[in-house]
């Protein structure tokens, strides 16, 4: 996918960047929230507490090795969005002086 320099590519790539973001904290949320859950039902749960305990510890796993480089594509994706505000912002300076 290819961002155009202007403010709807700023936009496009910092609303990208936020949803990496909230995705991941959505994913821990929600895995601590299953686990509270089987926890306050363990009684009912039976022999599947110790399966539903290794798949939510797989899944913590997996998410905490993804999110290091998923958060630094977000970042990397802030960092070309600042980038191409400097751009806009300079070609705004360099066309009112030309005015």
């Amino acid at each position: 996918m290819k961002y155009a320099v202007n403010e709807e590519g700023v936009s496009a790539m910092q609303s990208a960047a936020n949803s990496i973001q909230s995705s991941l904290e959505a994913i821990f949320a929600l895995t601590n929230r299953i686990r509270s859950l089987a926890i306050d039902h363990s009684g009912c749960i039976g022999p599947h507490e110790s399966s539903i305990e290794e798949a939510l510890e797989q899944i913590e796993e997996s998410v905490k090795s993804a999110s290091e480089p998923a958060n630094s594509v977000a970042d990397k994706l802030n960092e070309v969005a600042e980038a191409y505000e400097e751009i806009i912002s300079n070609d705004r300076i360099a066309g009112s002086a030309g005015n």
